[in-house]
């Protein structure tokens, strides 16, 4: 007589389930990276574009009027240039194009005729200034949470000096494609276009008062160190990169608006490479009103979040992606119009 029996229920044992959590866990996270990664490739592209929105608007810019936007122009009457453009000075290369970059109701609204950081030309340009555009940010580094002026990420290549304006005047201080006091045709590019950054990316403050963030708040050093008569790029970057010791405070607003000119708002220099673990620092401890954050000397390199790299514009339009290890001395001669310097056309880009 056959004996039947039941089959066996085998269930999992707590190793085997273990490991099943442990490989789904694996895989959620490699997941979650790979969905970051592809978003942040999705932004680092739309900076990319904007960057090159904002080149082709220099580029019609330059074929209208023949020159490249001044960044902050003065009357002769003080002994600089006057511009082709007439203005006062403050107004930043970005207020310059706005026609070109569909901004001609806010471009029509200005004054370009009173100082944009003092009282009467705060009140006349409101509206123009709290204009938020969206190709002035880069989605990498987002939007302020406090509200206030249009904010700015892009920035306009002072040079290779720490003096926003030289004083005393010193024309060895004014070697980059948008100095102040001075607008340059491509003639006067004698290092060629190709090989002089015109704009480049600059992460904001978090506007979070007596918090440091890395890259986008900056350290106020004393005044008194800007009028050092040794002073000098290399001689700025080694007191900022001690800041730590001699910073009174820190600088929360950084970008804070893309209407204006100076190393607050819409300018860089080339004193250091991108991303510098020296951080950024201002040799001036005023920081109200806004004029007096509108002429900050000091050190501020490009930085961005898309890890290891910054774009930057070329005067010609093209945009590259300068990785954050490149020689300080290619660096600087990307940051001259004309130095004269012989570069190797591959030395600045990402491979």
């Amino acid at each position: 007589m056959a004996i039947s029996s039941a089959p066996v229920r085998r269930g999992f044992t707590l190793l085997e389930v273990v490991v099943v959590v442990s490989i789904l866990s694996l895989l959620t996270v490699l997941s979650l990276r790979a969905v970051q990664a592809a978003r942040e490739a999705a932004r680092s592209v739309q900076c990319t574009n904007n960057l090159k929105q904002i080149a082709l608007s220099i580029q019609n810019y330059v074929a209208q009027c023949g020159y490249f936007p001044p960044v902050n122009v003065q009357t002769s009457s003080l002994g600089f240039k006057e511009g082709a453009a007439p203005s006062v000075h403050s107004f930043s290369a970005l207020s310059r194009v706005m026609p070109w970059l569909d901004l001609g109701p806010a471009h029509n609204s200005a004054n370009f005729m009173l100082f944009p950081d003092f009282p009467d030309g705060l009140s006349a340009n409101q509206t123009v200034m709290t204009t938020h555009v969206s190709a002035f940010i880069c989605p990498s580094d987002g939007a302020r949470p406090v509200a206030g002026y249009g904010r700015c990420n892009y920035r306009f290549n002072i040079g290779v000096t720490q003096r926003i304006a030289p004083v005393p005047w010193d024309a060895a201080s004014l070697g980059g494609a948008f100095t102040t006091h001075f607008d340059y045709r491509p003639s006067d590019i004698q290092d060629g276009l190709t090989n002089t950054s015109g704009v480049s990316e600059l992460l904001q403050g978090d506007w979070v008062a007596g918090i440091t963030r890395s890259k986008g708040d900056y350290a106020l050093l004393d005044v008194e160190t800007a009028l050092r008569r040794d002073m000098t790029c290399d001689v700025a970057a080694s007191l900022c990169s001690a800041r730590g010791a001699g910073a009174v405070s820190f600088e929360s607003r950084g970008g804070e608006s893309w209407f204006l000119t100076g190393f607050h708002f819409s300018n860089y220099n080339h004193c250091a490479t991108p991303n510098w673990v020296g951080g950024m620092c201002a040799f001036d401890l005023a920081i109200e009103p806004i004029h007096s954050r509108a002429i900050h000397d000091g050190v501020f390199g490009p930085s961005s979040r898309h890890g290891g790299i910054v774009h930057t514009s070329m005067l010609d339009g093209s945009v590259r992606s300068v990785r954050d290890g490149i020689s300080l001395q290619v660096w600087r001669a990307l940051g001259t119009r004309s130095g004269g310097e012989i570069l190797d056309a591959g030395a600045a880009s990402e491979p």
